[in-house]
């Protein structure tokens, strides 16, 4: 009664000269004993898609994607190339985990037009996820949204996700540094300057900041010097 030794059973067969007929009896019967199992669902869509029937692999492969995060990258890995990412996200439904996988993978590969609305979407799911957690996204989350937002290139949504990053852990280094760099990036220089001085008071040594810094406090003093 256990799925998966049909499953290798399947895979191995053509050791012992097992043709396709006895591969697909060997699948059928794990499908039989584990209609479940996420071993048994991944190995027979995959058969599926070696033959070419890809709705059919997918409607295996749904049921496991949010399951198991190693059968996520996976799967993403085999479908991404195959569907438009709207779709992949039609299909699978992914959460803000999902989301991000489907993001980085595009990224990856280079297909920007599909890694943005996988972006969008991914977003999206942060919001939510944020709505539904006592004081809105953490840390990392929202660094997480910073980066896609910066992909997308909205420079407003980009700096807001630093901003509360900030204010959930002021202390962090890697985010008053981000912030301080994205506020020089849109001209915002006084409070560039006030997230670079935290910063250069940790590493004062450190001689990229200080030219930011120097960039920052001109930039500021610019409009008093005319």
């Amino acid at each position: 009664l256990q799925g998966e030794p049909y499953v290798y059973l399947a895979q191995l067969g053509f050791l012992a000269g097992d043709g396709r007929r006895a591969k697909w009896a060997y699948l059928e019967q794990a499908r039989r004993v584990r209609p479940h199992h996420d071993d048994v669902l991944m190995a027979t869509g995959s058969e599926l898609a070696l033959e070419g029937d890809l709705p059919q692999a997918t409607a295996c492969w749904r049921c496991v994607f949010h399951r198991n995060s190693i059968y996520q990258e996976q799967i993403i890995a085999m479908v991404a190339l195959q569907v438009s990412a709207d779709e992949f996200l039609k299909t699978f439904q992914p959460d803000a985990a999902g989301a991000r996988s489907l993001f980085h993978h595009y990224r990856k590969i280079g297909f920007m037009p599909q890694a943005m609305v996988a972006g969008r979407y991914y977003v999206a799911q942060l919001n939510a996820l944020g709505d539904r957690q006592p004081g809105g996204l953490d840390v990392d989350q929202c660094l997480e949204a910073h980066e896609v937002w910066d992909y997308l290139g909205d420079d407003v949504a980009a700096l807001e996700s630093l901003r509360h990053a900030a204010q959930q852990d002021s202390n962090r280094y890697d985010v008053r540094q981000k912030l301080a760099r994205q506020l020089l990036r849109q001209n915002q220089y006084a409070e560039a300057r006030q997230h670079l001085q935290w910063c250069l008071r940790r590493q004062p040594h450190d001689l990229t900041l200080q030219r930011e810094f120097q960039t920052a406090t001109r930039a500021d003093l610019a409009p008093l010097l005319r």
